[in-house]
């Protein structure tokens, strides 16, 4: 071999040593995400937070136990190289530690397309990858205070969530709920407009009633204004309805909600 193609052959070599330690030092400092539990957190703080996450990875909640400290969601969608699989996230509040799991795993059959259980696969750990995104997205909002009173709005004027849990609560239950996120609060729900009439409390020119989604628990709106901006909207016209919360009454038909002005 010519002294030429020796140092042509030295200078590649140390091009290839060179190019894989530098993809070497890549890989290490790409750090993989790593699940681990969020401690300390207060329930009245955390639960807003957690169904901002929810609704941001375009989720539904399928379940909440404020009592057992559960919140389940609706079906997160991922693969596992070419298989379609999901799971729902489970929320778990221990005293004051945050829990997150994957759970009720179901994986899609290539022939049927019918999803089917399935379990946890080492080789391709991507609930893990899951729960460490989840849990990331509620410790970047956690430490951002701006974000935290985003994530108080949003749970506040999220009026589904709210009837969902007014549906299945007790008397007392509700009550404590309303006093502890809605008493006082201002609030932004897109209603079904029922009625308007002349006539309200706190010194309002009108009292406007709404319905909610259909539960199996009545649940109503009833907003005393001056405005007459929806005065001629038809029944039955869902209205963007504006105030703050006054007074939550209940009955055996259901629950009703006060709002005035401000």
């Amino acid at each position: 071999m010519s002294i030429n193609l020796k140092k042509a052959a030295v200078f590649l070599l140390f091009v290839f040593l060179c190019s894989s330690l530098t993809f070497s030092q890549k890989r290490k400092k790409k750090k993989k995400p790593v699940y681990a539990p969020i401690e300390n957190v207060e329930a009245a703080k955390i639960w807003p937070i957690v169904v901002q996450v929810v609704n941001s990875n375009n989720l539904s909640i399928e379940e909440f136990d404020y009592a057992q400290g559960k919140l389940k969601s609706s079906y997160y969608k991922y693969r596992k190289g070419i298989v379609p699989n999901r799971g729902k996230i489970l929320f778990t509040l221990k005293e004051t530690t945050l829990h997150i799991d994957v759970v009720e795993l179901q994986l899609q059959d290539a022939q049927t397309k019918k999803w089917k259980p399935t379990y946890p696969d080492p080789l391709f750990p991507k609930e893990k990858q899951i729960k460490a995104s989840m849990s990331d997205g509620l410790k970047g909002i956690l430490a951002n205070p701006d974000q935290i009173a985003l994530a108080m709005t949003g749970f506040k004027n999220n009026i589904v969530f709210h009837q969902k849990h007014f549906n299945q609560s007790t008397e007392l239950a509700s009550k404590i709920w309303f006093k502890k996120f809605l008493l006082d609060q201002e609030v932004s729900w897109n209603l079904k407009l029922a009625d308007i009439k002349e006539g309200g409390k706190y010194g309002k020119a009108y009292t406007e009633s709404f319905e909610g989604i259909t539960l199996e628990r009545g649940f109503k709106v009833i907003r005393y204004t001056d405005s007459e901006k929806n005065a001629f909207s038809n029944k039955g016209t869902r209205v963007a309805v504006k105030g703050v919360c006054k007074e939550i009454l209940q009955d055996e038909a259901g629950v009703t909600l006060i709002l005035s002005d401000k």
